[in-house]
């Protein structure tokens, strides 16, 4: 097999940022660039490309500025491939600024914890394929993964069960429910 082009990483292991926000920008605006960066990454890795009607839909919730969205999608519809892939890519290029101390996470909260487990092993290869090594971790009876975001700050991908005791306190960058 051909070798893979080189993903943008330092030699300590960091994501080279200033590159791939060039490359990103030449792909789409602000956040949906990095996002269809990501995808083309993994599509030069084997993975499946995302779907256009994904990528239109993603395009245009990103622009519209509202802070959620529901899509309504039928069984096959790469619904949890497309979402992972979107988490990964707002919680390491998304810019926030998390206080000294604290770790923000992305959830992935599902009535079968099981479920939520498997989203976890995705961001796993998905890290994996671009060069990202994270610290998976068992806390308590979530799995997790851990690591830094391109800016430095620790961040962690959690899969909780849909229960009250599950999804109380931590503080979220986002989340997939």
């Amino acid at each position: 097999a051909a070798p893979k082009p080189p993903v943008a990483i330092e030699p300590d292991g960091a994501l080279d940022l200033e590159r791939i926000t060039r490359e990103a920008a030449a792909l789409g605006p602000g956040l949906f660039g990095f996002i269809l960066w990501l995808d083309a990454k993994l599509v030069e890795r084997g993975f499946h490309g995302m779907s256009d009607y994904w990528k239109a839909s993603i395009g245009a919730f990103l622009a519209s500025g509202k802070r959620s969205g529901v899509w309504r999608v039928g069984r096959g519809g790469a619904k949890s491939t497309t979402l992972v892939r979107i988490a990964v890519a707002v919680a390491l290029f998304g810019e926030r600024t998390i206080p000294p101390g604290q770790r923000w996470i992305w959830p992935f909260i599902s009535v079968s914890s099981l479920d939520a487990q498997r989203r976890i092993q995705e961001i796993q290869s998905i890290l994996s394929a671009i060069g990202v090594v994270p610290t998976k971790v068992l806390r308590g009876n979530n799995p997790s993964i851990e690591l830094e975001d391109a800016r430095g700050n620790t961040i962690a991908f959690v899969a909780l069960a849909s229960n009250i005791r599950g999804v109380s306190g931590p503080s979220t960058m986002g989340g997939t429910i």
